[in-house]
Formats: structure tokens, C-alpha cells, sequence
């Protein structure tokens, strides 16, 4: 009978540099004369998307470059999804519709989607599903969520409730568990967030607090959720309901309980969150003091520091932010509050990653796995942990949890791997 291998789990052969420490934003070559708002990544980080007011923006080598795209300049554009492999994108335009491309932004095209007042939308790992929040902008209290399971071909309302102001919305990689964050205050506030296990089939809200919710985030398997509040509603101890500035809940079990962080006072809130795949890192912007604060364990502590030039005092803030697969990059928007362009721009944050490789059994054979990394690895094979060779199989990428996975064949002799950068 043959004997599996033995299989030495080594991250790498570099040593990484503490992620919530130090950080160091670079402002990257995407124009700064217009106002950003959102953008997306691909899961490895490579590329990268921005909607910028009225043109949408697109890299392929991480923020080095930039290049513009064909869209309509008459339209403004709102918020943006990528695909993991970045192939696939999907832009809303606020009163107009929601346009996807299939070819990394070089070809756009209208969708059916109905002219809504669109605010957010996300993705599955595979752009096959989704998702999208519009608002009723004369009554502040309505609000629908649309999903698309043939990569925008068609759009259908969800059962979602009508009666909240949608404000973001998180997809799984599968597509399968989704998050809807609401609530702009109208007359009531009407706060809450929704989660769905059925592609949005059915609704049910979930016990966090009626907040502000501004932006909603998730892991690749929909289990650990992060979500940013505006402002917080309470009752003080008068009896009277208040509001008191916001912060940064978490749940670690798809929102049925919700964790309130200990992130650093922020007058106006956090406006931005997004989240690693394997929801360990998370990212969080400010809207005031134009602060970046990064959790490496879920959040139950954070780090922050300031980038100079961000804050309500030189007209600008920080817009939205998103994150590679393992957390390692980063890539944030400052828009200006007024026409001054100088503190606007898209901004990259890099770490250097330490994937870890894991083992499970496939059959008679072995799994190996990693998440996909924002720099390139290779794995190695060796038999006696001195001469490494590169392996020649290519690993196949998991759209459940965004995991490179590779299958070893089970022989009689031991050996040892490792990830390493060529």
C-alpha cells in the first residue's frame, strides 16, 4: 500500500513585514482631477478598477498605470464589483442603469437593469451573480435590492424590504449568501442589516443595531461580515433617542451576532470597509479626520494612522477602499469635498504576504492549498529540505474560497513543500 506523503507546511521563504504597523499609502498615477468613489480588485490585486464621477478608470499591474475607458462621459458613475480574476466588472450609474464588461473594462456595455437611483453593488467570484442597492432619493426610507445570476443579462427585484434606504450590499464568492446594509434617516430611523443564504431569493434581518449603515463588507465564504456605521442610534438615559458618531461592528457567524469594535473615535463615522477573503484582515476609512485603520484579527483590534492632506479640513475624504484576496493590498479613493483636486486621487497600501499552505484529503490524494496571494508564488517540492525544485502542475483556483488548490498524487516516498517567490 503506498504511503502519503508527508507534507511540510512552510508560508514562505520571506519574512513578512507586520501588517497593521507603519503604514505607508502611496499615491498611485490615476488622475487626480476628477472625484473618485469606488473601486474594486481583483482577488490577486493585480487589477484594479475605479469609478471616477465621469469616466471609469482601470490597471492591470496593481495602480502602476492607468488606463481610461470607453464609457459614456455623460454619465456618472457610482459604485463598481470585479469579478477575482478581474475580467468581468459592473459599474451602476445613479438614473441610468448598470453596465458590465466581460474583457477587464476594454468594452462596456448597458445593461437591462432599470434606471434606479443605484448606490451599490457586488459580485460572486466568478461575475456570474449580482447584486445591487438603489434608493428612492425623494423618499429617504425606500429602497430595492436587484440581483442578476446570468452576469447582468437580466435583473430581478428581490424580496428584500422595500420600505429600507439600501446603502451597500457584500456578496460571498459563491454568490449564494448576500448582505444588504441600509439606512439613511428619513423621518424614522430605519437602520438595519439584511442577510440572504439563497442568492436573494429570501430576506431575514439580522440582530445588529439600528445604525447609519453606510458600507458592508464579507469573507469569501460569507461566515465573518464587517459593516461601518455613519452614525449609531441609541436611546440615552433620558429615555430619548439619540445619535452619537459611529464605528465598526463585525459578526462572525453570517450576522447573526454582531460585535460593536473598539476602532478609534471618529466624529462622523467610518464611510468605508472592506474585507480579506478569509475575513481576517479588514481595512476601514474615515469620513472626517481622513483616517486608515487595519485590523489583523477580525477586528477585535485596530491600528490607525492618518495620510496627510485627507481630511474635512483641506476639503477631502476618504471615499471607499478595497482589498486583495489575502489583505495584503490594499487600494483606497480620497475624493475632494469642494473643486479642490489636490488631496484626491487613488492611493495602494502593500504588505508583504506570508501565505500559509494547508492540506486536506482529496480522495486517495492530497490537497494543498493557499489564498491566492497579491504577489506571485510558486510552489516547491523537495525530499530533503535542501535542493528545491519548482513544481509544474498549475493550481487551480477555488471560487468558494478564493484558495489556490493543488492535488498531489500519493507515492512511496516522503517529501516536503513549500511557496517561494520566482
Amino acid at each position: 500500500m503506498k504511503a502519503v506523503k508527508t507534507l511540510l507546511l512552510v508560508a514562505a521563504t520571506l519574512m513578512a513585514a507586520d501588517f497593521a504597523f507603519a503604514q505607508t499609502w502611496m499615491l498611485t498615477s490615476a488622475p487626480t482631477n476628477s472625484p473618485g468613489y469606488f473601486v474594486a480588485s481583483s482577488a490577486d490585486g493585480s487589477k484594479l478598477a475605479a469609478a471616477m464621477s465621469y469616466q471609469i478608470y482601470t490597471s492591470t499591474n496593481s495602480g502602476t498605470s492607468w488606463a481610461t475607458n470607453n464609457v459614456p462621459s455623460s454619465v456618472f458613475w457610482r459604485a463598481i464589483a470585479s469579478s477575482a480574476d478581474g475580467s468581468k466588472l459592473a459599474v451602476v450609474a445613479p438614473g441610468v442603469g448598470i453596465y458590465t464588461s466581460t474583457n477587464s473594462g476594454g468594452v462596456w456595455t448597458q445593461t437591462l437593469a432599470p434606471a434606479n437611483t443605484w448606490q451599490s453593488i457586488a459580485s460572486s467570484a466568478d461575475g456570474c451573480v449580482l447584486v445591487a442597492a438603489a434608493v428612492n432619493l425623494a423618499e429617504e426610507t425606500n429602497g430595492w435590492i436587484y440581483i442578476s445570476t446570468n452576469s447582468g443579462n437580466s435583473w430581478l427585484p428581490t424580496t428584500a424590504p422595500t420600505n429600507y434606504y439600501w446603502a451597500s450590499v457584500a456578496a460571498s464568492a459563491d454568490g449564494c449568501k448576500l448582505v444588504a446594509a441600509a439606512g439613511r434617516p428619513g423621518d424614522l430611523f430605519t437602520g438595519a442589516i439584511y442577510t440572504s443564504t439563497n442568492t436573494g431569493a429570501s430576506w431575514e434581518q439580522t440582530s445588529a443595531t439600528n445604525n447609519i449603515w453606510v458600507t458592508v463588507a464579507s469573507s469569501a465564504d460569507g461566515r465573518r461580515l464587517v459593516a461601518s456605521a455613519e452614525f449609531c442610534y441609541a436611546v440615552n438615559s433620558n429615555n430619548v433617542s439619540e445619535l452619537s458618531p459611529g464605528g465598526i461592528w463585525t459578526s462572525p457567524d453570517s450576522g447573526t451576532t454582531w460585535i460593536s469594535n473598539n476602532v478609534p473615535f471618529e466624529p462622523n463615522g467610518w464611510i468605508g470597509v472592506a474585507s480579506s477573503a478569509d475575513g481576517v484582515k479588514l481595512v476601514a476609512t474615515s469620513l472626517y479626520e481622513g483616517t486608515i485603520s487595519i485590523s489583523t484579527n477580525s477586528g477585535a483590534t485596530w491600528n490607525s494612522n492618518s495620510i496627510p492632506g485627507i481630511n474635512f479640513n483641506n476639503g477631502s475624504t476618504w471615499a471607499s477602499v478595497a482589498s486583495s484576496a489575502d489583505g495584503n493590498q490594499l487600494v483606497a479613493v480620497a475624493a475632494p469635498l469642494v473643486n479642490n483636486y489636490n488631496y484626491s486621487g487613488i492611493y495602494i497600501y502593500q504588505t508583504t504576504p506570508s501565505p500559509q499552505l494547508n492540506v486536506l484529503p482529496a480522495g486517495s490524494n492530497l490537497a494543498i492549498s493557499w489564498l491566492i496571494p497579491s504577489t506571485n508564488f510558486v510552489v516547491q517540492q523537495s525530499s530533503d529540505l535542501i535542493s528545491w525544485v519548482d513544481l509544474t502542475n498549475t493550481p487551480t483556483l477555488n471560487l468558494t474560497n478564493l484558495n489556490n488548490e493543488l492535488i498531489i498524487s500519493p507515492t512511496n516516498s516522503s517529501g516536503f513543500y513549500r511557496l517561494n517567490t520566482p
